[in-house]
């Protein structure tokens, strides 16, 4: 059980750091068009 709350921590962790710059990305992408 302690396994999987660390790997949820990491993705966790991961998804805080990721998903805004993905965002950005996506609404740069966006306003190109």
């Amino acid at each position: 059980m302690d396994k999987l709350v660390e790997i949820f921590c990491d993705i966790d962790d991961f998804c805080r750091f990721f998903l805004p710059q993905w965002e950005q990305c996506c609404l740069d992408n966006g306003r190109r068009r």
